[in-house]
């Protein structure tokens, strides 16, 4: 399963750099390895998209844990070879926006 995911710029910084190896979301997507993270940045300030753009594979969903609230996962994540279409406007389909 593919998800697209706005991730604010110092939090998309630090996976890109690749010291972020892990997301804590709302499990309103029924997270499972295996599953493909497209983090879009987001600028909240502009509120809008920069157009720049990480593929990550979900390796392992922890859910159900005593200090996780309800409905939360934490997401650890692999990859973060780019390609030619994470370069900023050359996302077939995606204006930025």
């Amino acid at each position: 399963m593919l998800h697209e995911l706005k991730t604010w710029p110092k939090h998309f910084a630090d996976v890109r750099a690749g010291i972020k190896t892990a997301e804590l979301r709302l499990n309103d997507r029924n997270y499972q390895p295996g599953d493909v993270l497209v983090l879009r940045e987001y600028d909240p300030e502009a509120a809008e998209y920069t157009g720049e753009v990480e593929t990550r594979t979900v390796t392992h969903v922890l859910e159900g844990q005593a200090w996780l609230q309800p409905g939360v996962v934490m997401l650890s994540m692999s990859g973060g070879e780019r390609d030619a279409s994470s370069n900023r406007g050359n996302t077939p389909g995606f204006s930025g926006r």
